[in-house]
């Protein structure tokens, strides 16, 4: 379990870094979409593996949503 949970944290780290590139280019739209694709794996093969309910799983879900929310809205 820990080893998808770190797989989990690296390949979100590295669509965060996708999300930022998408911003700095002004292409807000896809830096929400890529992070919400995200949330949503995360989610999603958090319960695959039996880490429904897992704090860290949870507060990376929440992380990402915060992200994207930001993301979309060019004043942020």
């Amino acid at each position: 379990m820990e080893v998808e949970r770190e797989r989990l944290r690296v390949e979100a780290a590295g669509d965060v870094a996708l999300a930022h590139a998408a911003v700095e280019r002004g292409a807000y739209a896809e830096a929400a979409r890529i992070l919400g694709a995200r949330r949503e794996s995360v989610v999603s093969r958090a319960a695959a593996a039996a880490l429904s309910g897992d704090a860290a799983c949870e507060a990376l879900a929440a992380e990402l949503d915060e992200l994207r929310l930001r993301a979309a809205d060019e004043r942020e």
